[in-house]
């Protein structure tokens, strides 16, 4: 990869000017930090219900450390390259949950890290110096952080100073809160060293100067920070400059807290819990342990290394940041449901936890709202249609089938009901809210958030979400049948027949399933259409739902590989719409190849491969997987980081930048991919009753080696070509499931696959 390489659990970039900012994020449950390649990019927490209050704000200034002979008055910027005069070295270290850049000059090197504890608000730097030359060396270390101070936009409220309480920049925004009502408790932010600051700053103007760049700030050219406190300045910030003498061939490490507090008593022993010694590498030495509990898990060697390192590794790295951000500008009731479905294996307890939180943003009628933290109530329809499945990947999983039994509330109402309670309503609001076609109501949208004005008036039907309804419907009778509810179960069949017929009667076009039909009664995703006339997910899950099977499903995918491949996977419809059409809404003004209008959609992708799988169709489906992976060679220049998975790339219609990833890491398609690979073409699926083994391999990835723990036991699994039939421990199964063993025990099983 041009970008960089994989080494121990890291990726290296190198090329520290790639197509686009290279992306990680860092977080625990109520913090999180977005960086770039440069460590520039923002921080928050979550201050309560539906609040957030940023620590460190986006900008080029946002995380910047310098390091400056006195002597000679040389300085440069470790973590960026600002000048045309290169560093001697400069590189990127991406870790998961911890990122350093290495940066080296004028015999300095400096190494810049950023992580966050493991709980709490607020981020930690360490900064380490190595004078490389052989004469000591008298330095200034200067870091410059853009605090989150003016969270209201009126400057007037800003106040910037040095506290010998907190021992470090305190800086405030204590607001006038008409009527009484606070926005919040956390008007502080504070940025400290855990040694002695020579001199500080308190605001942009006063360390780059107001018409210079961070790349020559004047306080650098002085033999010191102003040491002035600030107040109704527009662009508050944080610089903090540190003295060193360095030996030769000597290192000295400076650690850094940024954070938030309700008041200076607070943040004072935030700071001191901080930056006492050792903290940083403790909280290093915690993640790591986080990390390696979730790889232990799942284990494979197929002969793919890249792959092998994304499944093993990096995606469940990304489907944890899901599991509790969803998509981080907000968190999407379907998008938390599908990353804890993928979730679930590596910690079921905390698995549980979320899919509480998000039943708890279910309406008494069974919908849900469509995201939460902040509020998006826009009326969107397919939210429930993901609940079983989640549901009864936790049990499967956990064999806990008490918590159907739990209570949970339903969304702004004092009404609760147990879980099982919430996935009937659910279903009863899904097969209930149907048009005169016996299908779905579309309402605001369903997955295709960008298809919102074709059911605005209650009368447009998906044919995506009734497929979608069916397939959610099969599986809660698979939960009822767990608690041998068998008259209701037959009752949700009967369901399942309306829907379904309702499905190849009116969604059926004569070769491939529509999406739906608007308000209006016009068909979309049909022949028949001038563009947009055939999409990829109404085919994908009508093969899942076990609607299309057989032959029917794989003459269904014929369609989908010869209408919507391309060389680096399948774009969501064709052809790309060209002009607006207000019945069926932005996705049809979106440019040509953006999003869903005809790029590759990954998310959707996914759904492909499952597809494959699920007609036998290995080879197609590993052929899939590789054609989206970041490591394809026809994606070269998309600018997709190659530790995560990117939510789409512009399609080849796309008049600009086709293949470019603009949307990394923000995306369902993690948490699916990994679920294809390991439980679609890899057949590892866990089920209430054992393990089952299904796998649908090409020759490609034959001898594959798996090690899976399962409820407490771990299973070494080897798939090979042979007889179809499975040995484990010495001894022939009789199916496709193993039986469960008592935790700490170890099993070897080999699969024979056909």
């Amino acid at each position: 990869m041009k970008t960089g390489y994989f080494h121990e659990k890291k990726y290296i970039i190198k090329d520290m000017e790639p197509v686009r900012p290279l992306v990680n994020y860092i977080w625990n449950e109520e913090f999180l930090i977005k960086l770039d390649h440069n460590a520039s990019g923002f921080s928050f927490a979550k201050v309560g219900y539906n609040t957030r209050r940023t620590v460190i704000a986006d900008g080029e200034g946002s995380r910047l450390v310098y390091l400056k002979d006195r002597k000679t008055g040389e300085y440069f910027c470790v973590n960026r390259p600002f000048t045309k005069e290169p560093h001697d070295s400069l590189h990127t270290e991406v870790g998961c949950g911890v990122q350093t850049v290495i940066g080296e000059k004028y015999g300095l090197r400096g190494t810049f890290t950023v992580t966050a504890p493991m709980q709490g608000y607020g981020e930690l730097w360490r900064v380490e110096v190595e004078n490389t030359q052989n004469a000591e060396r008298e330095l200034s270390l200067y870091v410059h952080a853009m605090l989150g101070i003016d969270y209201t936009g009126h400057c007037s409220y800003n106040l910037c100073r040095w506290s010998d309480t907190v021992g470090g920049l305190f800086c405030s925004h204590d607001i006038y809160h008409e009527g009484g009502k606070k926005l919040h408790d956390y008007p502080h932010v504070y940025f400290c060293a855990d040694q002695p600051v020579n001199s500080f700053a308190t605001s942009q103007t006063a360390f780059k100067g107001l018409y210079r760049t961070y790349a020559e700030p004047v306080a650098l050219e002085q033999d010191s920070l102003n040491n002035h406190g600030g107040s109704y300045d527009d662009y508050p910030s944080g610089a903090l400059e540190l003295r060193l003498t360095l030996a030769p061939g000597e290192k000295k490490t400076v650690c850094f807290a940024a954070g938030i507090s309700r008041n200076e008593q607070e943040a004072a022993q935030q700071v001191k819990m901080l930056l006492k010694p050792g903290a940083f590498e403790e909280v290093l030495t915690q993640r790591k342990a986080k990390s390696l509990a979730a790889e232990q898990v799942f284990q494979m060697e197929t002969g793919n290394t890249y792959m092998d390192t994304l499944v093993n590794v990096w995606l469940k790295n990304q489907i944890d940041l899901g599991k509790t951000w969803a998509r981080v500008y907000g968190k999407g009731f379907r998008d938390v449901m599908q990353d804890v479905a993928a979730f679930v294996s590596f910690d079921p307890k905390t698995a549980r936890e979320k899919i509480l939180l998000c039943l708890s943003h279910q309406f008494p009628n069974g919908n849900t709202i469509r995201m939460f933290e902040p509020f998006l109530r826009y009326p969107y329809m397919d939210g429930a249609a993901w609940i079983p499945e989640t549901v009864l990947a936790y049990l499967n999983e956990s064999g806990n089938l008490d918590f159907l039994q739990e209570n949970c509330p339903y969304f702004e109402c004092d009404e609760t009901g147990t879980v099982l309670e919430h996935i009937r309503r659910g279903m009863k609001f899904l097969t209930t809210q149907l048009g005169e076609h016996g299908l779905c109501l579309w309402g605001g949208g369903d997955w295709n958030d960008s298809i919102n004005a074709a059911g605005l008036l209650g009368k447009g039907e998906s044919v995506w979400l009734t497929i979608a309804t069916v397939k959610a419907l099969k599986t809660f009778v698979e939960i009822l049948g767990l608690l041998g509810e068998r008259e209701e179960a037959e009752m949700w069949r009967g369901h399942i027949c309306r829907l379904t017929n309702a499905v190849n009667t009116y969604g059926w076009d004569g070769d491939h399933y529509i999406y739906g039909y608007t308000d209006h009664g016009e068909k979309v995703g049909s022949n028949e259409n001038a563009e947009g006339q055939f999409y990829l997910n109404p085919q994908t899950w009508a093969v899942l739902a076990g609607i299309a099977t057989g032959e029917k499903g794989s003459k269904l995918m014929d369609q989908v590989e010869a209408r919507l491949h391309c060389p680096y996977g399948y774009v969501q419809c064709t052809p790309s719409y060209t002009k607006g059409d207000p019945h069926i809404g932005r996705a049809s003004y979106f440019i040509p190849g953006c999003v869903e209008n005809g790029s590759v959609y990954n998310h959707g992708v996914t759904f492909k491969v499952a597809a494959d799988c699920a007609l036998g169709r290995g080879a197609d489906a590993y052929r899939t997987v590789c054609e989206i992976l970041p490591d394809n060679p026809e994606l070269e220049s998309s600018g997709v980081e190659p530790y995560a998975m990117t939510n789409m790339y512009l399609g080849p219609e796309n008049p600009y930048s086709a293949k470019f990833a603009p949307c990394s890491w923000i995306t369902g398609t993690a948490g699916w991919m990994y679920r294809c690979i390991t439980e679609y073409l890899l057949g590892v699926q866990s089920t209430f009753n054992g393990l089952r083994l299904k796998p649908c391999i090409p020759a490609e990835l034959d001898n594959t080696k798996i090690t899976r723990q399962y409820r407490g036991a771990t299973y070494h699994i080897h798939i090979c070509f042979g007889k179809g039939s499975m040995v484990c421990d010495g001894q022939a199964v009789q199916g496709d499931i193993l039986p469960i063993f008592p935790a700490g025990t170890e099993h070897c099983v080999t699969v024979y696959t056909n």
